[in-house]
């Protein structure tokens, strides 16, 4: 029997974009009669979770779960901050400062912060200076030791013929890939999101040096493995040519896919009433919606339609809102974050489903879009048109896009879709056909072919 070892920080039951994928495949090589250990973070690191979702892989025997320790920077770095002056009504250390440091964490491990600053900057650069190299390559990085520490553990008893692990976070991929470069064995290393410009990033790092320590991080991950995923075309193309000895068959895409139910009927979408526009996620890394919010009051205004705007997740930031008018506020509802399976239920009511994906995160690819593209109902996209989203979904003709920032832009598309559905052209369409290659079922086989020629 084949066995393998997955390093998956994200994992059910957590409730995030980043379980899914390394779920899904855990599934998948399970399926083929392959022996799988994850190695993922602990129970009560957790935030939102969803119990439902420990069905997809209900082998808790099999789950090694590690809890992440204290970096030595995090234990010196309150008082590096003192040394460099402290931002008024801020302490390091202290409940607030812990609290937003679990605010970066919820963001997402991927999102972009900041911009460059360099040790040599004034008393407040030495502070960001501090904080960043914290965050080298992500604020998970404590988790590193220990969950190498339980790998080597593990090698001693199973002699396992991969290694497969899943970023971000970027510290699980170098979990992974010291694990197979220490034993011997092939690594592969799966790109949820571009890491360092190499891989495609399109937003600020954490300043010249700080860049060159995490391209060189990539680097070795790349070097160590004997396959590179990615869930986007683009994103494997950039790291085709941003490591050039990584040979073309060596890195390939597999898109995400969904496990949600397909629609499988037409039906005219709904001509009266308001129409709705549901965004389901956080609003983080440069998503506004604030713009949508003033093109479907211009929309209403023109045409005498009316529109809903429904966040379900965090609330949007707060100067992403601070000059909206009232009459635009009044739009917007902002609803809890829900478990998986009823937030697939809630996305096949009709409604027109939104994705953000502002330039700062232009080449990554939500996994909501697939399950968005399930329900068979509208999508629209607020990204550019060479943005990695638009790549996918320009496939769809259930699909439309406007660039994010442009309120003028995106009220011509509202106008568009509200015209198709008074003339019965906008549907809810059969979703089985078109989306056939984006079952969990044909992501798994995809997968499982991948790791099955790197193993022999």
């Amino acid at each position: 029997m084949r066995r393998a070892l997955l390093v998956a920080f994200h994992f059910a039951p957590e409730n995030t974009s980043g379980t899914h994928r390394s779920l899904h495949f855990a599934r998948g090589l399970a399926d083929v009669g392959m022996d799988v250990t994850v190695l993922t973070r602990s129970l009560d690191s957790l935030g939102e979770v969803d119990p439902a979702l420990s069905e997809v892989f209900p082998w808790p025997e099999r789950i090694v779960r590690v809890a992440a320790e204290e970096t030595l920077l995090g234990r010196v770095g309150p008082a590096v901050r003192r040394l460099g002056g402290s931002r008024p009504g801020r302490k390091a250390g202290t409940a607030g400062s812990r609290a937003r440091a679990g605010a970066r964490e919820r963001s997402g491990p991927s999102s972009p912060r900041g911009g460059a600053v360099t040790p040599a900057a004034r008393p407040a650069g030495l502070r960001g200076f501090v904080d960043r190299v914290e965050r080298l390559p992500d604020v998970h990085k404590g988790w590193r030791r220990p969950a190498l520490r339980a790998g080597h553990e593990l090698f001693r008893w199973t002699r396992f013929d991969v290694v497969i692990a899943s970023g971000p976070p970027w510290t699980a991929l170098r979990v992974g890939a010291g694990l197979a470069r220490a034993h011997g064995i092939p690594f592969v290393a799966d790109f949820r999101d571009p890491w360092t410009r190499r891989s495609g990033r399109t937003w600020p790092g954490g300043g010249p040096v700080l860049d060159r320590i995490a391209e060189a991080m990539e680097a070795r991950v790349v070097g160590a493995s004997a396959l590179v995923l990615s869930n986007s075309p683009g994103v494997t193309e950039a790291l085709r040519e941003g490591h050039p000895r990584l040979r073309e068959e060596d890195a390939r895409t597999i898109l995400n896919g969904s496990a949600a139910r397909r629609r499988d009927e037409d039906r005219s979408f709904p001509a009266r009433g308001a129409t709705v526009v549901r965004h389901f996620g956080s609003l983080y890394a440069g998503r506004r919606i604030a713009p949508l919010l003033r093109a479907a009051r211009t929309c209403g205004e023109a045409d005498g339609s009316t529109w809903r705007v429904e966040q379900f997740g965090s609330r949007p930031v707060a100067g992403d809102l601070e000059a909206v008018p009232n009459a635009e506020r009044q739009l917007l509802s902002v609803h809890d974050t829900l478990p998986f399976l009823e937030a697939v239920e809630r996305m096949h009511d009709p409604a027109v489903l939104l994705v953000i994906q502002p330039p700062l995160v232009a080449r990554q690819v939500p996994t909501k879009l697939y399950d968005y593209l399930c329900t068979g109902n509208p999508v629209l996209l607020l990204a550019a048109e060479d943005s990695a989203v638009w790549e996918i979904a320009r496939r769809f003709d259930r699909c439309v896009r406007a660039d994010p920032g442009d309120a003028d832009g995106i009220a011509r598309v509202l106008s568009a879709l509200r015209e198709a559905m008074r003339t019965g052209e906008l549907r809810q369409v059969d979703a089985r056909e078109d989306t056939a290659g984006l079952t969990k079922e044909a992501v798994r086989e995809t997968f499982v072919r991948s790791v099955r020629r790197v193993i022999g």
